[in-house]
């Protein structure tokens, strides 16, 4: 069996910073891959009101006017706290 084997002239401190930069790239990469994803909180109606600090009518008719999306979870209808948040800054603009 023939070995190939090469040299390389290093320093103690050359190779510290090889290693140094090749576990912190792995770790960013195993940080990213093990990142939890974004959760969705969901409202319901009487809580988006609360919230926005409206009647449930006037969720209600801004949902039907397509100003707030809902979202049906086992025959329910829920809607993310993210997008009612994204969607007050048009409503209070009078935009749709």
């Amino acid at each position: 069996m023939t070995m190939n084997v090469q040299i390389i002239q290093t320093t103690p401190q050359e190779l510290e910073e090889l290693i140094s930069k090749l576990l912190e790239k792995y770790t960013e990469e195993i940080k990213e891959s093990v990142k939890p994803k974004e959760k969705n909180e969901y409202l319901t109606q009487r809580e988006v009101g609360n919230l926005l600090k409206v009647s449930r009518s006037t969720v209600y008719l801004w949902t039907k006017s397509g100003k707030l999306k809902t979202y049906s979870i086992e025959r329910k209808m829920y809607y993310k706290r993210k997008e009612v948040e994204e969607a007050l800054v048009y409503i209070k603009n009078g935009q749709s």
